[in-house]
C-alpha cells in the first residue's frame, strides 16, 4: 500500500509536505507524492507504524496531535498472544468455579448454622459476599474482554466494572482491618470483651466499611466511558470499542499513586501489622500470673490457631494484590508506555489479584475445624444436629454422690474430727 501512495522511497522535508499543494489551470488543487494530501499520507504512516519510512519523523512533528490519537488508539488495541489467552482464560475459569462454590459455602454456613454467627464471622461473611460480587461481575468482564478484544457490555457495563473493582478491593481491605481490631481488643482487654464484642456492633462497623469503601469508588464511575477506535478506518483497520478513562490522566494519578496504594492499601495494611505483632506478642511471649498451666495451654492453641489462619488470610490478600496496584501506580508515575509485553504482564498480574477471592473457603476447611465439618455438613446435605452437652446430668450426678459420701464419711469420721480440721486451717 505505500507504493500506492507513491512515498515508498520518497525522501521528505517539512518545505515538502508545506510546499505540495499546486493550483492547475482547471484550478483543481494538485497534490504531491502521488496526488495525495500529506496528511493522508502521513495518518497512513501511522496507522500501520512504518517507522522506517523517512517521512514518519517529519510527519511526526507536523501532524503531532494526529499522531497521538493514533498511538493512543493502537495501545488500547493491543492483545495478549494467542498462547497468554488460553492461559489466563483457564486460570480464571478455575477461580471463578472456586470461588463461587467456597464463597457461597461461607455464605451458607453463616445463614443456616447459627453456632457460627459469631462477631469474626460477621466478618469473615462481609470478606465472603465481596469475594463473591467480584467472582460473578468482574471475572467474567475479564474473559470475555481477553478473547474478543473489545469492550461488548456498554456505557454501564463500563462504568460499573472499575467502580466494583476499587469497592471490593477497599471493602475487603476495611474489613481485614475490623477482624484484626477485634482479635486485639478480644486477646489484650479480655474483660472487656462482652462491651465491645457484639453481633450488632459489629454490623453497624461493616455497614461503615461498605459506607466508605462506595464513596472512595463512585469517581471510578463518573470518569470511565467507552470510546470507538476509529482513526485508521479508512485504511481499512478494524472499528473497536474500548473502555478507558477520558483525558483523565491527572485523576488516574491521583486514584492509583495517592488513594488506592498508599492510603486504602500501604496504610490499612500498617495497621493490621502493627495489631497482629502485639497479639502475637500476648499469646506467644506472655503468660498470665496464677493461670493454670493445662487450661492456659489448651485455651492459648486454639487462640494461637485462630490468629495463624487469620493472618494467612491476610497474607495471601496482600500477595495478590499488591504486585497489580503497584504496576498500576508506576505505570502512572512513569508514564509506561503501553507494548505487547506489557499488556501481557499486566492482565497476568490481574489473574493474580483476583485469585484471592478463592483462597479464603481454602483456608477456612483447612485451619478451622468448625468450618471444616460445617462444610462437610452443607456438601453432605445433613442437617445439622444439635447434642445436649452432659454438663447438667454429670453435675446433679456428681452432687449427689458427693452428698453420699459426705454422710458416709459423717458417719465414719469421729466427732472431733472436724474440730481439729478447722483448728489447722
Amino acid at each position: 500500500m505505500a507504493e500506492s501512495f507513491g512515498f515508498h522511497n520518497t525522501t521528505a522535508s517539512h518545505c515538502d509536505l508545506a510546499n505540495n499543494t499546486n493550483i492547475t489551470s482547471s484550478g483543481n488543487a494538485s497534490y504531491g507524492f502521488g496526488g495525495y494530501h500529506p496528511s493522508v499520507l502521513c495518518k497512513y504512516a501511522f496507522c500501520e507504524n512504518r517507522v522506517e519510512m523517512n517521512i514518519f519523523s517529519i510527519c511526526k512533528e507536523i501532524y503531532y496531535e494526529t499522531w497521538r490519537l493514533v498511538d493512543s488508539e493502537r495501545q488500547l488495541s493491543l492483545a495478549v498472544p494467542a498462547l497468554s489467552k488460553v492461559i489466563l482464560s483457564v486460570l480464571q475459569v478455575a477461580i471463578f468455579i472456586m470461588s463461587l462454590c467456597g464463597n457461597s459455602l461461607v455464605v451458607l454456613t453463616f445463614i443456616f448454622n447459627k453456632h457460627m454467627r459469631s462477631v469474626t464471622n460477621v466478618f469473615i461473611l462481609s470478606l465472603a459476599a465481596s469475594d463473591l460480587t467480584v467472582t460473578c461481575t468482574c471475572i467474567p468482564l475479564n474473559i470475555c474482554g481477553l478473547l474478543r478484544n473489545v469492550w461488548s457490555f456498554g456505557q454501564f457495563g463500563c462504568k460499573m466494572m472499575p467502580c466494583i473493582t476499587q469497592f471490593c478491593v477497599t471493602c475487603s481491605t476495611l474489613t481485614l482491618c475490623c477482624i484484626a481490631f477485634d482479635r486485639y481488643y478480644a486477646i489484650v482487654y479480655p474483660l472487656k470483651l462482652k462491651v465491645w464484642q457484639t453481633t450488632q456492633r459489629a454490623t453497624v462497623l461493616q455497614v461503615v466499611v461498605w459506607v466508605t469503601s462506595a464513596l472512595t469508588s463512585i469517581p471510578y464511575a463518573f470518569f470511565y466511558e467507552t470510546t470507538e477506535l476509529s482513526s485508521c478506518a479508512e485504511f481499512g483497520a478494524e472499528t473497536k470499542v474500548v473502555c478507558k478513562a477520558e483525558n483523565l490522566r491527572y485523576f488516574r494519578e491521583v486514584m492509583d499513586s495517592w488513594v488506592s496504594l498508599p492510603v486504602l492499601f500501604i496504610g490499612p495494611f500498617i495497621f493490621i501489622t502493627i495489631l497482629y505483632t502485639i497479639i502475637c506478642y500476648k499469646l506467644w511471649m506472655q503468660r498470665p500470673i496464677g493461670a493454670s498451666r493445662k487450661t492456659f495451654d489448651g485455651r492459648l492453641k486454639l487462640k494461637q490457631k485462630a490468629i495463624k489462619m487469620l493472618v494467612v488470610v491476610v497474607v495471601i490478600f496482600a500477595t495478590c494484590w499488591s504486585p497489580l496496584l503497584l504496576f498500576n501506580a508506576i505505570a502512572e508515575r512513569s508514564l509506561m508506555k503501553a507494548n505487547q509485553l506489557n499488556m501481557g504482564v499486566r492482565r497476568y498480574l490481574q489473574c493474580l489479584a483476583i485469585s484471592s477471592t478463592c483462597w479464603n473457603p481454602l483456608v477456612y476447611a483447612f485451619m478451622n475445624e468448625k468450618f471444616r465439618r460445617a462444610f462437610q455438613t452443607l456438601i453432605t446435605c445433613r442437617k445439622g444436629r444439635v447434642h445436649p452437652l452432659p454438663a447438667r446430668r454429670n453435675t446433679a450426678c456428681l452432687s449427689i454422690e458427693s452428698r453420699k459420701t459426705t454422710s458416709q464419711l459423717e458417719a465414719v469420721l469421729p466427732v472431733g474430727t472436724e474440730e481439729i480440721s478447722e483448728t489447722k486451717a
